[in-house]
């Protein structure tokens, strides 16, 4: 994912690590001292009053010692609950990104525009109404030459409305792409391809590098269409030329199995 920033998320595990850390020490010291307890509760030398004060004494460091080591543990808790939610806070508003390798970033949104929930922009500006209009998935083809099995999402907008990219990446192609019409294809960082389709316009070039938030095109009906609109659509090929098809839309895109998720 291009133009992205490291989060401070790490605090809460620093924190966690430390209190793990002390509890461990804390463990260590604890049994150090129930085995020289019992190395002296053994010794024949050690009886009386005196050694049954220390007896006790050591008994209640023993006791305080657990108590510590409980309250630390369940501080941790809650501060690995704390950490989760203030994530799920974080990503439900479109603040972050948690990639494919569970790392934490955090987009560059640019001051007219949104993110989604998966960090992903929204590939029009603040003041432009758009609405989905087209699912992924099997569908009732909407004009004759459409595919009832849907690859993307179609999001209709006026025409002419500038496309924005919804992430950063290099552009594979720009012009007429069959049923797509003018279209623009960026892979991202990770190799998923993301298609820009029925564009009555293109503003970028095969090659460029771009980042989240650049144009990339205009809204159109070029290609199979029924009107103006952006068809979206995210893929990724792997080696063996085995093409794989993810949902714009799905909330199933997040964490480390999963290659992210877009919505809008």
């Amino acid at each position: 994912m291009a133009d992205i920033e490291v989060g401070n998320y790490g605090v809460f595990d620093d924190a966690i690590s430390t209190g793990n850390n002390l509890n461990s020490s804390l463990t260590d010291y604890q049994s150090s001292i129930e085995s020289n307890q019992n190395k002296l509760l053994d010794a024949s030398v050690f009886q009386g009053p005196i050694a049954d004060n220390c007896n006790e004494a050591l008994t209640d460091l023993k006791t305080k010692i657990s108590n510590i080591i409980s309250n630390i543990t369940t501080i941790n808790q809650n501060l690995s609950a704390f950490k989760t939610s203030y994530l799920n806070a974080d990503l439900d508003a479109g603040k972050i990104i948690i990639g494919e390798d569970g790392k934490i970033t955090i987009p560059k949104i640019p001051a007219n525009m949104k993110a989604s929930a998966s960090g992903f922009l929204i590939p029009f500006t603040n003041d432009v109404a758009y609405k989905v209009t087209s699912v992924f998935g099997k569908r009732r083809p909407p004009c004759e030459g459409a595919s009832s099995d849907h690859k993307g999402i179609d999001i209709v907008a006026p025409g002419g409305t500038p496309i924005h990219a919804v992430c950063g990446g290099k552009v594979l192609s720009a012009g007429e792409l069959g049923g797509y019409g003018n279209c623009v294809t960026v892979q991202m960082d990770d190799g998923r391809i993301v298609y820009y389709g029925h564009c009555s316009k293109v503003t970028v070039k095969k090659g460029d590098v771009i980042k989240a938030g650049d144009v990339v095109g205009k809204v159109g009906h070029t290609g199979v269409a029924s009107g103006d609109h952006l068809h979206l659509e995210i893929r990724k090929v792997d080696s063996k030329g085995h093409k794989t098809w993810y949902n714009p839309q799905s909330s199933e895109y997040l964490g480390n199995s999963m290659p992210g998720k877009y919505k809008v």
